[in-house]
């Protein structure tokens, strides 16, 4: 709903809409603060917990979980990193849409999700998870490709196409979302678990912020054809990284107790 009201509020030529946008959203998040306040939930529930011995340097010294960030920072700066800049200057400059037409896309893609996520928890319990993961860079690699091809064809069947690519984009979330964090989760401690979510939502925050940057930097030079074929190459590369080589390590190798359920069935 708010990527279609925004998609026909703002105007590029009227710098106005998106303050007022800007502000309204300000003023959501300031009431979602004031709830969190109300209900409680800012209120310490419980005293610290122990420091870990060896903290981030044990964590640090995973390879398997280096390779796990890795292969999301990947994903996150070719994938996610690029809905909100690339696709948006991608179809509005260079394939010469409205901004209607980019909320559209967005309401697609939310309606994906919403559909997709039906179905996809049962699928990823019968696979692997780095298959799913494979499945959903596959999937990002796709959305790229129809972006494309939706900027380089005139009138409403580019347009189509740049909403159909967004819809591309929405089961591969779904995918993407109950299988690399549960891998993260199976290679931690119990003791170490704050930090190797932290170390793992690292490679989210920073992917978001090289992501925009780089699409900034190569679409001012005109180079969009080749950034969104390298975005496409590069999500390939991804899915064939996590779908051949073995990225977590089993915590059920040394705990004999442990269910056969995390004998890296999953991952």
């Amino acid at each position: 709903m708010g990527a279609a009201i925004g998609g026909a509020v703002l105007q590029p030529q009227s710098p106005s809409t998106f303050e007022a946008v800007l502000v309204i959203n300000a003023l959501t998040q300031v009431v979602f603060g004031c709830l969190l306040v109300w209900t409680g939930e800012t209120n310490p529930s419980r005293s610290p917990a122990a420091p870990v011995a060896g903290g981030y340097r044990r964590v640090l010294n995973d390879r398997a979980l280096l390779a796990t960030v890795a292969l999301n920072g990947l994903i996150v700066i070719a994938a996610f990193g690029q809905i909100t800049s690339a696709f948006a200057a991608w179809a509005t400059k260079a394939a010469h849409t409205s901004t209607s037409v980019v909320g559209w896309a967005w309401t697609a893609n939310t309606f994906t999700i919403v559909i997709a996520q039906l179905f996809v928890l049962r699928f990823v319990g019968g696979y692997r998870r780095t298959r799913a993961t494979a499945g959903a860079a596959l999937l990002f690699g796709l959305c790229w490709l129809v972006t494309l091809a939706g900027g380089v064809i005139d009138g409403a069947l580019g347009a189509a196409g740049l909403i159909v690519a967004l819809a591309i984009f929405g089961p591969g979330e779904t995918l993407l979302s109950p299988s690399m964090p549960p891998m993260v989760n199976d290679l931690a401690p119990d003791a170490l678990r704050g930090r190797y979510n932290a170390i793992y939502n690292l490679s989210w925050q920073s992917g978001l912020v090289i992501g925009p940057a780089l699409a900034g930097f190569v679409l001012a030079r005109g180079w969009g054809v080749a950034y969104f074929a390298s975005l496409a190459a590069c999500c390939g590369l991804a899915a064939a990284g996590s779908a051949t080589r073995r990225w977590c390590r089993s915590r059920a190798a040394s705990d004999a107790s442990a269910p056969s359920s995390w004998r890296c069935r999953g991952t």
